[in-house]
This record gives structure tokens, sequence and C-alpha cells, in this order.
């Protein structure tokens, strides 16, 4: 991973997704935490939109199921999936 430009990483989650909340409705049915995460994820396309003439990267990530107090114990595997890239291409 270069350092080379600078970039803000903003943390969401694919239960954020408008797209696939039929799919994962039944699995978590946090409506605060859901629409939070949803807001985070246009505040990222707007902070992109912005920065980008600064060539500033702007982007959300799913870490995956990770292990706290809100995921539980019964966690075992770390994943990183990119969620959403809102940054300007090159």
């Amino acid at each position: 991973m270069s350092c080379r430009r600078s970039a803000i990483i903003n943390i969401s989650t694919l239960i954020s997704s408008m797209e696939k909340c039929p799919e994962t409705f039944e699995m978590a049915q946090m409506y605060s935490y859901r629409t939070s995460k949803a807001a985070l994820n246009m505040l990222t396309c707007c902070q992109a939109e912005d920065l980008k003439i600064h060539n500033i990267l702007v982007t959300a990530i799913h870490p995956g199921w990770v292990r706290t107090e809100m995921g539980g114990e019964q966690v075992r595997v770390w994943k990183l999936v990119c969620l959403i890239t809102c940054a300007v291409k090159q």
C-alpha cells in the first residue's frame, strides 16, 4: 500500500446498503445503526466529490464481522472488504 496520496477511509458496513436491505434485514434489524452508516456512505461520496480537486482519495470499507462487544465472541474470521469507492478515477 502506498502513502503517496492523502486519503480519508470511513468504516462502514454492508448492512447499510439500501440495495442489500431485503437480504440483510432479518439478521440485523438495528434501525439507528443501519441508518447512521447509510448516512456515512453519503458523507463519503460527498467528501470524495468535494476533495477530488485536491487529489484526496475518499472511500468507505466494510471490515467484516469484528470481535467487539457488539460483534460478540463468536467472531472467527476478520475480512476487509471494500464497500464503496467514490474516489476520482485517474
